[in-house]
């Protein structure tokens, strides 16, 4: 796909970009102004309003309501997808934000409603620590030391976080009282948490708002709930509600052979509410905005006369941590890294396929391919061959989800990551790897050239040969053409979160007028 201008989108680059840090303030402390005694009691109506108030006072600043019900119903998750770190990502940024009074989210039932804003802040706190690895040190441990048992290596130490299995800020015994009594130690869902923590109408905060002209946004970046119109609908009737949605790819719609069986009619609902409501569409990629366009103008939008706006912005990768990740052995054997949910899209079939070929042609001295991610939908020719394949048992971990911290370790030390994808919305795995100077080999697909060209080994996901060729020789330690792109990945300028923001912030937040009714 070309880079040349296009009139109907907004793209990152040309915006500068703010090298200011992002980060979330620190832990909040749990005041317990959501529940009441005990686990999954309703809290009094004057309690919860009080942890309040100090919000709803007058003010002149926009009033901005962004919507957690993805991070909220996935607390007992112990690693996050790509859409989940989004979520956090723009959580984090605007509670960091600065002229905003920012107001937490979540649809319930029929309707949108609020979430205490200690919770919101809390819940955002705790969740990224436990995804990024500071939550649990003994779950990091374990998952480490799974590869380094695989790998036939002394399990390595990452940064100390608490020591001897210590709580540390983000474990449970530490999480807020409103997570705890939604889920157990173990991770298992007590009650449903959307409906124990949004239960404070919204539509009065829009009407006071309305009543001395103040700017309302509301802010969707995951999907969530779209396919049910309904509480946007009413969300908007409220009063004039500018809403910015977040669109990460048509997949179900372009390749419903990927998705889940009725996935495709289910996105097909979502694009229409999308379409119905936004009046800002923020999408991760060019391709992703190109493929969106012409859905837009059947469902009688104007995109190419902006209307709406569709703003393009490469999702950002993590700062990098304080101290470099710890590495696996020196003498672990050379090692592959494929990261991503195992499903029939990431093209997990041809990395399989291959390394049967590898260990029929080098046995013993076959390189080892660690697969780091959950199982997904429609894999069971993929499952048949993990079980089943010899050369799988011998030379293929399925490491499942480990946390943040353990991958950085676990990517730092593999010949290359690898990502056979036939089709993504955008591809953090690449981005992530190239800024940590790690090799990529990937496919050659729309979303990969816009990321990763000239710098990532991009091949045919079909070309089964050529895979093969790449892998053997970067598996060498002198291997030349490892070395040269590792030589290019000097000058590879990483897509960061602070040029995502810088880019979507005056669509999202200004100008800051009422939208046309």
């Amino acid at each position: 796909m070309g880079a040349a201008a296009d009139s109907r989108f907004v793209d990152q680059r040309s915006v500068p970009v703010n090298p200011a840090s992002l980060d979330a303030p620190g832990p909040m402390r749990d005041t317990g102004d959501a529940r009441q005694g005990g686990a999954g009691g309703a809290a009094p109506a004057g309690r919860e309003r009080r942890a309040d108030r100090s919000v709803d006072k007058p003010t002149a600043a926009p009033l901005v309501l962004f919507d957690i019900s993805r991070l909220i119903a996935r607390i007992a998750r112990t690693a996050p997808t790509g859409i989940d770190r989004v979520e956090l990502a723009y959580a984090r940024w605007l509670i960091a934000e600065e002229g905003i009074e920012l107001r937490f989210v979540a649809v319930a039932g029929a309707r949108v409603r609020l979430v205490p804003n200690t919770l919101g802040r809390a819940l955002v706190d705790w969740v990224g620590r436990r995804w990024e690895g500071r939550a649990e040190r003994g779950e990091t441990d374990a998952g480490l030391s799974r590869v380094a048992g695989f790998l036939g290596v002394e399990p390595p130490v990452p940064g100390k976080a608490g020591g001897g299995g210590a709580a540390v800020a983000g474990a449970f015994e530490t999480a807020p009282a409103w997570v705890r009594s939604a889920i157990d130690p173990l991770g298992r869902l007590l009650q449903n948490p959307v409906q124990l923590f949004a239960r404070q109408a919204l539509e009065p905060v829009i009407a006071a708002a309305a009543a001395v002209g103040r700017p309302v946004v509301y802010v969707h970046v995951s999907h969530h709930n779209l396919h049910r119109p309904e509480p946007f609908r009413r969300l908007k009737a409220a009063g004039p509600v500018r809403a910015v949605v977040f669109v990460h790819d048509l997949i179900p719609l372009d390749y419903p052979e990927y998705a889940r069986p009725g996935d495709d009619e289910k996105h097909a609902r979502r694009i229409a509410t999308v379409a119905e409501i936004a009046d800002v569409i923020v999408t991760n990629s060019r391709d992703t905005a190109e493929r969106l366009a012409p859905l837009l103008e059947a469902a009688g939008r104007r995109p190419a006369a902006g209307e709406p706006p569709v703003v393009v912005a490469h999702l950002g990768i993590p700062d990098a941590p304080p101290r470099p990740p710890a590495r696996m052995a020196a003498n672990a054997p050379p090692y592959f890294a494929v990261i991503s949910t195992i499903e029939a899209r990431k093209n997990h079939l041809l990395l399989l396929n291959l390394w049967r070929r590898l260990a029929e042609r080098h046995g013993a001295a076959t390189p080892k391919l660690v697969i780091v991610g959950r199982r997904g939908w429609e894999i069971e020719s993929v499952v048949d061959l993990l079980e089943r394949l010899p050369a799988a048992k011998a030379h293929v971990l399925e490491a499942g989800a480990l946390s943040d911290e353990a991958l950085a370790v676990v990517m730092a030390g593999a010949r290359a990551v690898l990502m056979p994808s036939l089709v993504e919305g955008f591809g953090m795995p690449v981005a992530e790897a190239l800024a940590v100077g790690v090799p990529v080999i990937a496919s050659r697909i729309p979303a990969h050239e816009e990321i990763a060209e000239g710098f990532a080994d991009l091949l045919d996901p079909l070309d089964g040969p050529a895979w093969l060729a790449a892998i053997e020789d970067y598996a060498l330690d002198g291997s030349a053409r490892r070395a040269a792109q590792c030589g290019c990945l000097a000058t590879y300028r990483s897509p960061t979160w602070a040029a995502h923001f810088a880019t979507v912030r005056p669509a999202i937040l200004g100008p800051l007028s009422p939208p046309a009714r």
